[in-house]
């Protein structure tokens, strides 16, 4: 078993050290608390993350940076735990796969990027293929304010298959009154 204080060192050893593989995926339990840190990975994956409850595992992301960034990452469980930020919650880029099970993703609005809501996820290859999710009993929730540059939303879907079953999908519209505003989208690869 090996521990670690901050997400950043557990990440650093999972990538750098650990190299989880499809014959040795990895296991990490992140404990109750509020971690201004964010999750990531990238051109990596098989690691199934497990907070100690979504009322009381939160990565609220690091300063300027969403909660978990994730680009081209295989086989990602989350499970038991929330991601919040001001901006984007979740950002997922380019292909790959995930579960996500008993999940909060949400954006707080407030933030400072043109770009506000739970989840993106955006930047196709498609001769990559396109990424594919599966969300069981998950809360996205959004009180995206106004953006300067595209519309606030909670889910936006550019170029993967996603998959929810159960949990809810919430949008709070009462940051903003003058721009429009889109609950989720979706666009082709």
């Amino acid at each position: 078993t090996n521990c670690f204080e901050t997400i950043g060192d557990a990440l650093s050893w999972t990538w750098n050290t650990r190299h989880p593989s499809a014959a040795a995926p990895l296991e990490m339990d992140i404990g109750p608390g509020e971690w201004a840190e964010t999750w990531s990975c990238t051109d990596n994956g098989y690691v199934s993350v497990r907070g100690a409850g979504r009322e009381v595992t939160k990565i609220l992301g690091a300063p300027s940076s969403h909660s978990a960034n994730i680009m081209r990452c295989i086989d990602l469980e989350f499970s038991d735990l929330t991601f919040e930020n001001p901006d984007i919650a979740v950002r997922w880029q380019g292909n790959g796969n995930s579960t996500w099970t008993d999940t909060n993703i949400i954006s707080t609005g407030g933030g400072t990027s043109n770009f506000q809501g739970a989840w993106a996820d955006d930047l196709c290859d498609a001769s990559l293929g396109i990424a594919t999710h599966y969300f069981f009993g998950v809360r996205m929730r959004s009180r995206a304010e106004k953006s300067t540059l595209y519309p606030p939303f909670v889910w936006w879907g550019e170029c993967s298959d996603q998959w929810f079953y159960g949990g809810e999908i919430f949008w709070d519209a009462s940051g903003f009154a003058d721009q429009p505003a889109l609950a989720a989208a979706a666009g082709a690869a």
